[in-house]
This record gives structure tokens, sequence and C-alpha cells, in this order.
């Protein structure tokens, strides 16, 4: 990122998202004709108010760099253009409310000291949290981390996800042919949620344990994805929605090609990998764990209590390589069952926030 500037002022950075960072390869600030304006603009950015888009509008534009093709360019554009509208429009949605005296309420939230509302930069989307009635939070770091900002209507309440896997356990579906797939001596890992990486890793451990059979659902079923699936098992899988009756038992993958099945399979597994670890964070491990079954996961964790809950209890493992997954798979499956003990205690431990 590049702010370009023909006057001397220092300036602090102004926020643009991660998920548009991605796609960018240049971005300058327009000092020429909107020299003035953006000066002002800066100044307020700087005094922790919001840079609206319609002044990003304005002011930025994507440069013709190495690599930063014309339609690259509007594809960026785009997203911006979006995620911009969206941030204009919580914003905005939140104030009518507070003016008009709707009571408004965050439930389950959780803060850390690096999130935007607390950078120097970020005064403009601390307001934001003014404009709530009541805030229930997590945990007790979040709300002595929002009681040092000035941020005083928070309750300490949990997390109500914790209720809500306990009542979807309570319902979940009978599935024949995960059933009938699982039947045999072997052990059984159920991965949920699953990215490339995290399939390449699955793949070389079923090759590696001939004892061991895997349920595979990844996060994506588009034909794309599920080519990517099919190389990677070298077509070595049966899918759920063409599963018959004289296969299963002798395939040692069943790939689940449908949606809205995951929280319901989880229960027939030995131990759960909860995918995504290995890109922007890991998916709900709590779908597996109320089971009370371990849990492996990738290296990007740190960002849910959770995790580190389940980690600290003894009811998780992670791994950042093939040689700690395959290590982290072996000793969840040979303490399961204390594992497994450990997480169930630490969900109905955490129940009660709803």
């Amino acid at each position: 990122l590049r702010i370009g500037s023909t006057h001397k002022e220092e300036i602090r950075p102004f926020f643009i998202p991660y998920r548009i960072f991605s796609l960018i390869d240049s971005v300058g600030i327009n000092g020429n004709a909107a020299s003035l304006r953006l000066t002002e603009d800066l100044r307020e950015a700087n005094r922790g108010n919001f840079f609206t888009a319609d002044k990003i509008r304005k002011h930025v534009l994507i440069c013709g760099g190495t690599g930063c093709t014309s339609s690259k360019s509007v594809q960026i554009k785009e997203k911006m253009e979006e995620e911009l509208k969206e941030k204009d429009s919580m914003l905005k949605e939140l104030e009518a409310l507070k003016a008009k005296r709707v009571p408004t309420y965050l439930i389950s939230a959780i803060f850390r000291p690096n999130q935007l509302f607390f950078r120097p930069w970020g005064k403009g989307y601390l307001k934001l949290l003014d404009t709530f009635q009541r805030i229930f939070v997590q945990d007790e770091a979040s709300a002595t981390l929002l009681e040092t900002y000035g941020v005083k209507s928070v309750v300490v309440a949990g997390d109500t996800r914790f209720d809500r896997v306990i009542e979807v356990k309570e319902q979940a579906k009978d599935l024949p042919v995960v059933e009938r797939f699982v039947s045999g001596d072997e052990k059984v890992i159920v991965a949920g949620s699953t990215w490339p990486k995290d399939e390449m890793l699955l793949a070389q451990y079923i090759k590696d344990r001939p004892d061991v059979k895997l349920v595979l659902v990844p996060h994506e079923i588009d034909e794309a994805h599920l080519h990517k699936i099919f190389q990677c098992f070298e077509g070595r899988y049966i899918r759920y929605t063409e599963a018959v009756e004289n296969k299963l038992q002798d395939c040692r993958v069943l790939l689940v090609d449908t949606i809205g099945v995951l929280s319901s399979i989880y229960r027939y597994g030995d131990v759960a990998y909860v995918g995504g670890g290995f890109g922007v964070g890991i998916h709900n491990t709590l779908e597996a764990a109320v089971y009370g079954m371990p849990v492996v996961f990738g290296p990007v964790w740190q960002k849910f209590r959770e995790a580190h809950g389940l980690l600290n209890a003894g009811a998780a493992l992670t791994a950042g390589n093939y040689r700690e997954f395959a290590q982290a798979m072996d000793s969840a499956l040979a303490q399961q069952a204390e594992m497994g003990r450990c997480a169930a205690a630490y969900v109905n431990s955490e129940r009660g926030a709803t």
C-alpha cells in the first residue's frame, strides 16, 4: 500500500480489509486534482473518524504496476466498493437505531487487543461499540479490555454456541450410509470443512495407515474442488450420493458431496479433524467436541477461544506439517477415550450462556 502525498504531514494508515489486500498489487492516493481534499480527509482519519466510502472512491486508484492487469483492477475496485458499502451501511444502521432509541445488543462477542477497535487509527470503529445497549462477551478478558477503553455496558455471559451444539447433538440425524461405512473394525477419522491443504495431509495419512478409514466432508463441493479431491486421493473413494451397499465395505474413504449433514456425521468417528487451519482459520471445532471425541486441527487457531479451551483441556492437538499431523492423529487415536472425555467435559462446562 502506497500513500502518495505532495505535503509533508505525517499520516497514519487507514483500514482496507484483508480480503481486498489479497488482490492488491499496488494502491496509490491520487494527490493531484484532489490533493487539498485528500489532506483534510487524512487529517480526519488521524482524528479517528471514519474514512468513508465516498472519500475512498475519490482518492484511491489502482495502479498499473507489474502483475496488475486492467481486469484485476476492475475486480479490486468492485470488491472495494462492496466492502465499503457494507461497512458504511452497518455504521449508518447502528447510528440510526441509536438515534431512534432502539435497543441494540451484541451477543457472544470476543475482543482482542490487536483488533481494529483498539488501534490508534481505529477510534472511529471503537465508537461503534457505544451504539449497543448491552454487549454480552464470552470471557473476562474481553470485558476487561472494553472497560480499559471506556466501554461500560458489558456483561460476561459466555458463548451461546456451546448451548447450540448441545442442542444440535440431541437432534442429530441417523445416516445409514455413514453407519454402514464405519461398521468394520477400522478406526474412523471424520474430517469436516476441509480445504485442499487439509486434504493433501489426509490423503497421505490414509495411504500410510491402512487400518484407518476416512469420512471426508469438504467445505466446498463444487465440481472444481471435487476434481481436486479426485486427483489428491487418486480416485480411491466413494461418493456419499452414489454409495451402494456392496461397495461401502471395500472402500476406505467416503466423500460426502452434499451439505447439511456434518454436525450429524461427527458422531460416527473416533477422531475429528477440523479444516481451515492452513488458511485463514479453523472452522467449528465444537460441532465435533460435543460428541466426546478428540479434535485435531491446523496451525491457524489462535483467534478462537474454544480452540484454546480444548487444547488446555487435553482434548485437542494441532499440527503445522505432515510429520506433526501424523503424530497428532496417531496420538489422538491411541488416546481416544481419555481425550474424548476431556472434550465432552469442556463443552459441558461452558454451557449456559443462552
